[in-house]
């Protein structure tokens, strides 16, 4: 349950949300900053279908592991970039940049019983491969 603003009801009523800004170069990945926002949550991701997702997403749950919300995110470990190639700069390509830092931020909604949020990964052969969780930080501000 989320608190709600004065006058908005149903799902996309503006509520209190924590934006998680994170950064990630190579294998370090670092909290920024936990930030209280009040803005429409975006919906969560199916969390019965966590078990088929390739790339990266973050799981909120509680401490017993339990997920209360669950969205996808960029991949994180994807180091490649989109670079204007040509002579003109009418032409796009993708570029492998080595130690490229990304920043992301994610915002979650205030569940009063969730206690941390998850970063989570999985290559792209999802069926032979478990998804393993690559960072964890405390919801509490």
């Amino acid at each position: 349950m989320t608190h709600r603003i004065s006058g908005q009801t149903g799902s996309n009523a503006a509520g209190y949300l924590s934006r998680f800004v994170i950064t990630c170069r190579g294998s370090i990945i670092d909290l920024i900053s936990i930030k209280q926002v009040i803005a429409v949550a975006p919906p969560s991701d199916n969390i019965g279908e966590a078990d088929k997702f390739c790339g990266s997403w973050i799981e909120l749950r509680r401490n017993d592991g339990k997920i209360l919300y669950l969205k996808r995110i960029h991949d994180l470990f994807d180091d490649t970039i989109e670079v204007i190639t040509g002579s003109q700069g009418e032409e796009l390509s993708w570029v492998t940049a080595p130690g490229l830092e990304r920043t992301i931020a994610v915002m979650v909604p205030q569940i009063p019983e969730a206690d941390h949020l998850a970063i989570m990964t999985r290559g792209q052969d999802a069926k032979d491969k478990g998804a393993l969780e690559i960072a964890r930080f405390p919801v509490k501000m």
